[in-house]
């Protein structure tokens, strides 16, 4: 992609493929975004074996390239030409290229974005995807969606907000389902979600097969039956975020301590939501190492500041990655963070963001053991 446009500098250049990241304060100011389409972009080409970058000079322009290397098609091709059309149709379509749905997910968390983008496409779906309220009600007012995954906190416009907006504009006209995702489990929160305006609540982190079953029961899109009867989901449904954002006490210490064999990963949480392919789960550790980095850094800031409300916010955002992502620990410290400083406690804040400091320090020399093991 080439332009003619106001150019990069050289040392700018290295800002642009990082999550949440603008050149300056001005450009994001003048032209908006969230610092997110690049490292999206950066994310897909690695996780296909390609490889991503950009020329740049000031007042002249850009050019933005990508390069992906494919196998050549098989003998097998001549095959398929003479096979009957439907057949092949009917054999190489997922579930939700078979019945197509239309589904935006609103989530600003660039992990969750990732997991939930891996779960649609293993359901077969495929999906648009929104940083903030904003850009998904200027969306939905344009064009109309069969579903909508609507993360509750996220900046600019909350998912409450968001969806009391979109009932508003649509009025009696039609009702797009809404289907809330959260990192807090309460009754009360699934209740605000209700009253808000959203038609169900799915807790993070987000198990494929409640992901399933709940655009099944608003879409009645046949692919879950298919998907079950090919074994490509469990029968059973694992534990929501409720009982995965608590992890025992000595199991942390145990980890801290550098003592023990325990993993600092959820294996099993990795394995789902990575297809169990080792190059998507070391890529969704190295997003999830960068983006809490970030949130670390700005749980600093405002423990240092006593800003209760900002430490809630990125405590939060912590909690609802790691456990999308399968560090239990970690998001067991980030909750208590979140629940201190929503009660106005920051006493025990610097020792919990120690711990956090730990644990992240345990993941990141976890990741070079992934293709080992």
């Amino acid at each position: 992609v080439i332009d003619t446009g106001i150019g990069i500098a050289q040392a700018e250049v290295v800002k642009l493929f990082r999550s949440f990241s603008q050149v300056d304060a001005s450009t994001s100011r003048q032209y908006g975004g969230t610092g997110l389409g690049l490292a999206i972009c950066k994310q897909l080409v690695v996780l296909m074996g390609g490889e991503i970058g950009v020329e740049s000079e000031v007042d002249r322009g850009s050019n933005f390239w990508f390069q992906i290397a494919f196998r050549k098609a098989s003998q097998e091709i001549g095959t398929l030409q003479r096979a009957d059309r439907s057949e092949i149709e009917l054999s190489f379509k997922e579930p939700g290229s078979i019945y197509p749905l239309k589904i935006l997910v609103a989530e600003d968390n660039l992990i969750n974005q990732t997991v939930t983008l891996n779960q649609l496409q293993m359901l077969g779906y495929s999906a648009d995807f929104v940083s903030n309220g904003k850009e998904a009600l200027d969306l939905l007012q344009n064009q109309d969606y069969d579903l909508v995954l609507m993360d509750c906190q996220m900046p600019v416009m909350d998912g409450y907000t968001t969806t009391q907006e979109l009932r508003r504009y649509e009025g009696d006209r039609r009702h797009t389902i809404v289907i809330a995702l959260t990192a807090n489990a309460m009754l009360a929160d699934r209740e605000k979600c209700l009253a808000s305006g959203m038609d169900d609540y799915l807790s993070k982190p987000i198990q494929q097969e409640d992901l399933a079953r709940a655009i099944y029961h608003w879409t009645h899109n046949p692919s879950l039956p298919q998907l079950r009867s090919n074994g490509l989901l469990d029968k059973g449904s694992p534990p929501l975020a409720s009982d995965s954002n608590s992890s025992p006490p000595n199991a942390t210490e145990a980890l801290l301590s550098g003592e023990s064999e325990i993993s600092p990963i959820d294996r099993d949480r990795l394995e789902r939501i990575s297809r169990g392919k080792v190059a998507i789960q070391q890529r969704l550790l190295e997003i999830f190492l960068e983006t809490a980095t970030q949130d670390i850094e700005a749980l600093q800031r405002a423990i240092v500041e006593q800003d209760y409300l900002q430490v809630e916010r990125y405590a939060h955002r912590l909690k609802g990655s790691a456990s999308n992502v399968g560090v239990p620990a970690l998001a067991a410290i980030a909750n208590q963070l979140e629940t201190n400083a929503r009660q106005q406690n920051l006493d025990s804040a610097s020792e919990q963001l120690q711990t956090l400091h730990s644990l992240l320090q345990q993941v990141e020399a976890y990741v070079p053991r992934l293709s080992v093991n």
